[in-house]
């Protein structure tokens, strides 16, 4: 067991791009908890906490956008004025409004180019829907648990928008998760999860990351912080964390319920207030519909 921690450190601090050393690593990660006894948990899980962040199975750093507040002061004045907003307009809202939640964060001594973000998802719903429910826009306020069946809870939401196409005005949904990150750590993603002690881990299935099949939606996700919510793209963000639901030897089912139970399955926030982490979009700061 020394030896492979040993290993895990070496090839952690390496210079060894991130896809090379998250095939060696999950590797050795599964070595690690199918070889793992009673007295190794305590060593393993100081190794788990110190390398959370060393590589991805899908590896795309939160991206900041820089979007001013004038650009989102002149969107909401848009918006006021005819009830509609062109899309690049919701892009600013969306962009303006992760780039708070991350830049939060970032008060907290998180490093956005290499934390998994673990632990933060609670957070992050409310830093990212509160702003546009504030503003009058219809959100729900979801978690994995109830939506998916997912054994813990991990906090997300969504936002709909009225967008004007230069036709007609049409309805779209986002759905924002500003720590999707946290669910592609290697030490996470890797088969060797099936057998890791749950007691010590709180985990003995692959993160959600080690069932996803599109990486262009993970990536877009990721880096953006929200994507919009098609039916397609509910069963590509919820179907990893249901398949993340079923252990060892158990045999998944057949569902195809993601989009409904994300627009339905909404509750509160998971958390109300952290004192000196607030966001909201400028004037006008009253609900503008």
């Amino acid at each position: 067991m020394k030896e492979l921690l040993q290993e895990i450190l070496e090839i952690g601090n390496s210079s060894l791009s991130n896809d090379q050393k998250h095939q060696k690593l999950s590797y050795l990660w599964t070595e690690v908890f199918q070889r793992a006894k009673e007295e190794d948990y305590d060593t393993i899980y100081n190794f788990y906490l110190m390398n959370e962040g060393t590589s991805f199975a899908i590896d795309q750093p939160p991206i900041l956008k820089g979007v001013s507040e004038e650009a989102v002061e002149e969107v909401l004045k848009h918006y006021q004025e005819c009830g509609y907003l062109m899309e690049e307009e919701a892009t600013i809202l969306l962009d303006f409004d992760l780039d708070q939640a991350r830049n939060s964060f970032s008060k907290l001594g998180v490093l956005l180019e290499t934390s998994s973000l673990n632990g933060y998802c609670e957070l992050g719903q409310s830093l990212t829907i509160r702003p546009f429910e504030e503003a009058g826009f219809s959100v729900t306020k979801n978690t994995a648990r109830d939506c998916f069946d997912y054994p813990s809870l991990h906090c997300f939401g969504t936002v709909t928008l009225p967008i004007f196409d230069g036709i007609k005005v049409e309805e779209k949904t986002y759905l924002l998760d500003s720590t999707y990150r946290q669910f592609f750590s290697t030490i996470h993603c890797n088969p060797g999860m099936y057998d890791a002690p749950l007691d010590v881990f709180l985990a003995n299935t692959p993160a959600p990351g080690y069932f996803v099949k599109d990486t262009s939606f993970a990536k877009e996700l990721l880096s953006n912080g929200y994507v919009e919510l098609t039916k397609e793209n509910a069963r590509k963000y919820g179907e990893p964390f249901f398949l993340s639901s079923f252990t060892k030897g158990e045999v998944p089912y057949s569902r195809d319920d993601y989009w409904q139970n994300i627009m339905i399955k909404t509750s509160d926030y998971a958390l109300e207030h952290l004192e000196g982490l607030t966001a909201s979009f400028p004037s006008p700061t009253k609900k503008i519909r």
